[in-house]
Parts: structure tokens; sequence; C-alpha cells
């Protein structure tokens, strides 16, 4: 089915990539990579709410992030959903200008699009049986982050309701 795009609609969602520590695994050579990242990060994901096959696909960056190597368009059959975006295995590569930016996404209708933030614990060169390149990453919680239908004025204030992550150490 092929939609026109009058009927897709615009999503500008947050992306989030910042690492507030490292560290090196004990008894090992800090140069040969084995490092635990504590970070924050994003996580996106659409569900296709409609009868037939639809598909959302990122059409702008802001703030420096960019998209990975590989199809830009995630295609989802009736009913289904993905994760478009969950750093570091899948879709969008993070930003050299900071830690904040925004993706601008076209999606066919019935597709609705879902953001989080979610801190979490990267481990670089930790050997698991069940991980691939001996990368594992750790949640340590995760809350809604607001998904705008429109752009906004800089420096203007939106109300998007509580992001609570819970209590720091």
């Amino acid at each position: 089915m092929t939609v026109s795009a009058a009927e897709q609609k615009h999503y500008f969602v947050p992306l989030i990539q910042a690492v507030t520590s490292t560290e090196v695994i004990p008894g090992s050579d800090p140069a040969g990579g084995l490092t635990i990242r504590t970070m924050w990060l994003d996580n996106l994901s659409a569900f296709n709410t409609s009868s037939v096959t639809a598909s959302v696909t990122p059409i702008a960056f802001y703030g420096g992030f960019v998209k990975t190597p590989g199809d830009q368009t995630v295609t989802l059959a009736p009913g289904t959903g993905n994760q478009f975006s969950r750093w570091p295995w899948a879709g969008i590569g993070g930003s050299e200008n900071g830690p904040v930016g925004f993706v601008e996404l076209l999606a066919d209708p019935g597709v609705i699009v879902s953001a989080g933030v979610e801190k979490a614990q990267f481990c670089s060169g930790c050997v698991l049986p069940d991980r691939v390149g001996g990368e594992t990453l750790v949640s340590q919680g995760r809350s809604a982050m607001p998904v705008f239908e429109t752009l906004f004025p800089a420096g203007a204030s939106v109300i998007c309701g509580e992001v609570n992550l819970g209590a720091p150490r």
C-alpha cells in the first residue's frame, strides 16, 4: 500500500547518549578496552496499530546524531512493534556535539512512536555465553520521555510530565 506524504505523521523524539563514568575492570589492561561505562541512553520504539504493513523512517537528525549504516526504514507488520534504537546494537550513532539531540521521524498512519531514557551500565569486553562480541548492557531503570508532533522555538517551555529515574546512590 502506498501512503501519501499528507497521510504520514511527523514525530520529533529526544535522543540521549551520555557517559557519566568509566571504570577499568580490575586486573585488565586499560588499553585493552575492558571497561564498564555508566550511561544515560534513549530507547525508541514504534508500534503498528493498523491492519496493514506500515513503516517509520528517520528523515533528520539534530544535535550531531547520525543513523548507523543500514536500512533507514523500519517496517512493521500489522499489530507488531519493534525497538527502533537501543545503543549499542541498533539504529542511531552518538553525537559529537553533546549528549542530547532529536530525531525527526516520518510514520505511516497507525504507527505510534514512544521514547524513554534509561540509565545503564555497558560492559565492553565482558565475555558472557549469551552475548556476541563481549558486550553487555545492564539496565538500572527507565522512564518515559515525551514524543513531540511539532517543533517548538528554542528556549520555549514545554510541559511533558514527570521524568522520575528513582533515587540516586
